[in-house]
Formats: C-alpha cells, sequence, structure tokens
C-alpha cells in the first residue's frame, strides 16, 4: 500500500514538472516571437528616428555593452525562438521516453505474473492427479 502511495506522489511531481517545463520553453518561445514581430516592425516604419521600438533596440544594445552594431530583435528573437523550442522538444522527447518506459515495466510485470499464474495452476493440477 505504502509503495502504491508513493508511486502516485512520484507521478504526481513528474506530472507536475512536465507542465512546468511546457510553460517554461513554452512562454519563452513566444517571447521570441514576440521579440521578432518587434523587430520586423522596428525596421519596417517610414521614420526609423522617431521609432521607439527601434530606440529600444538601440538602448538595449549601450546597456548590453555591445560594440559590435545595434542589436536586431528579428535575429535576437529568433535565437531566444530556438532556444524554446530546443527546451520543448527535449521535454517532449524526455517525459515522451518516460511514459514508454513505464508501460513497457508494466507490461513486463503483468507477463511475469501470468506465468507465476500458470505455473501455480499447473503445479496444482500436478498435485491433484497424483491423488
Amino acid at each position: 500500500m505504502a509503495k502504491k502511495v508513493s508511486d502516485e506522489k512520484a507521478a504526481l511531481r513528474s506530472r507536475n514538472w512536465e507542465i512546468f517545463d511546457y510553460s517554461l520553453f513554452g512562454t519563452i518561445w513566444v517571447a521570441g516571437v514576440t521579440l521578432g514581430a518587434l523587430g520586423i516592425y522596428a525596421r519596417n516604419t517610414e521614420t526609423i528616428s522617431d521609432n521607439p521600438i527601434y530606440e529600444a533596440e538601440v538602448n538595449m544594445t549601450k546597456w548590453l555593452g555591445w560594440s559590435i552594431g545595434t542589436i536586431d530583435w528579428r535575429v535576437f528573437g529568433l535565437l531566444v525562438m530556438i532556444i524554446g523550442l530546443v527546451g520543448l522538444l527535449i521535454t517532449f522527447n524526455h517525459f515522451a521516453n518516460k511514459t514508454e518506459k513505464q508501460k513497457d515495466a508494466q507490461a513486463r510485470r503483468a507477463e511475469r505474473l501470468k506465468a507465476i499464474l500458470a505455473d501455480e495452476s499447473k503445479v496444482k493440477e500436478d498435485i491433484d492427479s497424483t491423488k
């Protein structure tokens, strides 16, 4: 009974971590999409000098101390999207493999139990036939 309760708690913790990982990496991916969209808007307006989003790109460059040039939010958003997507793929793969291993272990347990019960019934038949 205690093992069943601990297994249920472990399964609940696993589901909670799975939901947390999906939420975290999904939020990172959405942030990348948003930055990419803002970058497209910042570079495609007619007057770039009055654009507050372009000025935010320039201020972010100054804040990070980059000497290469301004940070293009289109590229930065793409990088953030890739990070979020890789995190999502790793999470999908990890939890899919974990679920598959649990199903395989459960099937093996059922097969062992079936074999044990079959052996017991055969032994009982042998004992009954010798009487």
